[in-house]
């Protein structure tokens, strides 16, 4: 059977694959985006995707993207079909495998603007897998397509970086989540969080609204701070950063390095939060990582909160899954119980 025939069956299965109602789940890592195109395609628009995802991360101190980018040839699209996250790249002008999918799996709607490069970003979910995000993008004048390539990257990332929580989140929380201690911190402060497998209590100080969660190898922490009332110092960034030194105090020692921290305003479920980033390092010991807090006003309990995480894992490849992770769990947080908290 020569290559060709190879190609012609493989691209006919996939069709029918995505076509059935009955799909596998998706497989293969959270954080790799699969780029699959012919090679002069991704050549052109190499650079374009790169500002998708290259530009999202946390500094370790060096920085580290939230996704990584893996291009194949589009002929082995067989390999990675029912891959979480999947990018194929076609440039119309050419009958190139990539093309005779475009034209194959979208509406004939959406193939008409791509060819008149007025839409080039397709996204379609569960294509041949369960739980996957594909996207096609697709062109007519390659420039063009880069460039909205280029215009879209933060819808782009934040589709990708949807998911990626929700799967994420999936697997942090399994049949082995506290659920138990989630409930104490509710009848004692009247605030609850979800609580993963192995974080325990490290330190509670009811006297200075104070408490303090941590799980080994890796090493995370996270912990919950409060006063009454507003305070708007701490929805500052200078009065955030002076109360996280003094947090730092309770962790024994580990500080804030005031040279790589960042800070921006954010949704926190329902709260305008600011957010801070950055560097933890200690006094005491040659150790150090990534840490992140949020400060934000609860009027329901009229209490203004402090959220901080750090993480201390020396492998650069685990670091931003477990600062992601810590992310998920901020947002957890709650001022109000229900059930549905647990979902």
């Amino acid at each position: 059977m020569n290559k060709k025939l190879i190609l012609i069956l493989s691209f006919l299965l996939l069709l029918a694959a995505s076509c059935s109602k009955t799909k596998d789940r998706s497989q293969g890592p959270l954080d790799v985006v699969y780029v699959l195109s012919d090679e002069d395609t991704w050549k052109e628009l190499k650079p374009a995707i790169d500002t998708c995802f290259s530009e999202y991360g946390i500094m370790t101190p060096e920085f580290q993207p939230f996704f990584h980018v893996s291009w194949y040839d589009i002929y082995k699209l067989s390999v990675f079909a029912n891959y979480r996250n999947l990018v194929v790249l076609a440039d119309l002008n050419h009958n190139s495998y990539a093309t005779k999918l475009a034209r194959k799996i979208l509406p004939e709607e959406s193939l008409e603007l791509a060819e008149r490069d007025s839409i080039h970003v397709f996204a379609i979910n569960d294509q041949f897998a369960q739980d996957q995000v594909f996207m096609m993008m697709a062109g007519s004048d390659m420039k063009k397509l880069s460039q909205s390539i280029i215009d879209s990257r933060e819808k782009i990332f934040a589709k990708f970086s949807k998911v990626y929580k929700e799967r994420a989140k999936e697997l942090f929380y399994d049949n082995r989540e506290q659920k138990g201690l989630s409930r104490v911190f509710w009848d004692k402060y009247k605030w609850i969080v979800r609580i993963p497998k192995k974080f325990i209590i490290l330190e509670e100080a009811p006297d200075s609204n104070f408490v303090w969660l941590g799980a080994s190898l890796p090493y995370r922490w996270f912990s919950v701070t409060w006063e009454e009332g507003l305070n708007t110092r701490l929805m500052t960034p200078n009065g955030m950063v002076e109360k996280r030194q003094m947090i730092g105090d309770y962790y024994d020692g580990i500080k804030a390095d005031t040279t790589y921290l960042t800070h921006y305003y954010t949704k926190l479920n329902q709260w305008d939060a600011l957010k801070m980033t950055g560097l933890w390092f200690s006094e005491k010991e040659a150790k150090g990582g990534p840490f992140l807090s949020f400060a934000f006003y609860d009027d329901h309990s009229d209490r203004t909160f402090l959220l901080d995480c750090l993480i201390f894992e020396p492998s650069p490849d685990k670091v931003t899954d477990y600062y992601r992770e810590m992310e998920i769990m901020c947002n957890t947080f709650h001022t109000q119980y229900s059930t549905d908290i647990f979902k």
